[in-house]
C-alpha cells in the first residue's frame, strides 16, 4: 500500500517534467524555425550590409549560400572601406542577376575565411565563393595574433573542426595552426566559466 501512494504521488511531478521538457523543447524548436525563416526571408536587405553579427557567427552566411543569386565574398577591410566600386555596392542592385555579399573586415587572415569556409561545410556544395586576399597577406611573413583573435569566431572554428565535412588530416593542420595562437584559447575558456 505504501508503494501504491508513493507511486501515485510520483506521477503527477514525472508528467508535470515531461511536459515542461516537450513545451521547452518546441519552443526552442519553433525559435530556430522562425529565425531560419527571417534569416532568408531578409538576406537581400542584409547580404551588402556589413554587420558584427555577420562576421561572427554562420547564420548569414548559411542563409546567403542558400540563395541562389548571391554570392559570397570573403575578404578584409578592402571590403567594407569607403572606396568607389567597393563589390557590394556595385553589385547592390544586381545588375548582373546577383549581389555580393561581403564577410569579413580589417585583420581577417586567411586562416579565419578557411574557418568559415570549413564551418558551411555541405552548405557550400556546388556554390561559388570568391575570395580576396589583401596584399599584407603575401607581405607579412607570420599572422599577427591580435588580428586573429579580432576575427576569432568560435562556432566558425568549431564547425570547422567537428564537422564531417573535412578530411581528418586538414583538419588536423587546421588545428595546428589554431594552436599557434594560445591567447584566443585562454579568452574563450575564461569566457565559458563565467
Amino acid at each position: 500500500m505504501i508503494r501504491r501512494a508513493t507511486g501515485r504521488s510520483f506521477a503527477p511531478h514525472l508528467s508535470s517534467a515531461l511536459i515542461a521538457c516537450a513545451l521547452t523543447a518546441s519552443i526552442l524548436c519553433g525559435g530556430r524555425v522562425l529565425a531560419t525563416y527571417l534569416e532568408e526571408r531578409t538576406i537581400h536587405s542584409t547580404a551588402p550590409r556589413d554587420f558584427f553579427i555577420k562576421n561572427q557567427g554562420l547564420a548569414f552566411e548559411r542563409a546567403a549560400a542558400r540563395a541562389p543569386d548571391i554570392l559570397l565574398l570573403y575578404g578584409s577591410s578592402e571590403l567594407i572601406d569607403p572606396i568607389p566600386n567597393r563589390a557590394s555596392d556595385f553589385f547592390s542592385r544586381e545588375p548582373t542577376g546577383f549581389e555580393v555579399c561581403p564577410v569579413g573586415k580589417a585583420g581577417t587572415t586567411s586562416l579565419i575565411v578557411l574557418q568559415k569556409l570549413g564551418a558551411l561545410g555541405s552548405t557550400l556544395h556546388g556554390r561559388k565563393v570568391a575570395i580576396s586576399l589583401s596584399p599584407s597577406s603575401f607581405l607579412t611573413p607570420a599572422v599577427r595574433p591580435d588580428f586573429y583573435a579580432g576575427n576569432f569566431s568560435l562556432p566558425a572554428a568549431s564547425g570547422t573542426l567537428f564537422s564531417n565535412a573535412l578530411d581528418l588530416n586538414l583538419k588536423a593542420e587546421i588545428a595546428k595552426r589554431m594552436l599557434q595562437f594560445p591567447d584566443t584559447r585562454k579568452r574563450r575558456a575564461a569566457t565559458t566559466r563565467c
